[in-house]
């Protein structure tokens, strides 16, 4: 039973090209943007983020597109800081 429940989150996270191991629960995710738990089911609702649900349907996102999403939003705020000067 175990290694069926493994398997079939291996198998959801390989289909969004993603591995079990980078998965993180909303609070990590939201720890690492500086939001709540709240702003990061938005986003993952707005499909900024990359997630999945657990069979228990917890949320887990990929922690490798937290890391894209904060570099984009350093991009883009750069970009609107040159604007303004």
């Amino acid at each position: 039973m175990i290694n069926s429940h493994k398997r079939n989150k291996q198998q959801q996270a390989q289909q969004k090209g993603v591995t079990v191991d980078e998965m993180i629960t909303t609070s990590e995710a939201g720890q690492l943007l500086g939001v709540s738990g709240q702003t990061v089911r938005r986003l993952v609702h707005g499909n900024k983020l990359v997630a999945m649900r657990t069979e228990g349907n917890q949320i887990r996102i990929s922690k490798n597109s937290v890391e894209k999403y904060i570099q984009s939003r350093l991009i883009a705020d750069n970009s609107q800081h040159e604007i303004q000067q």
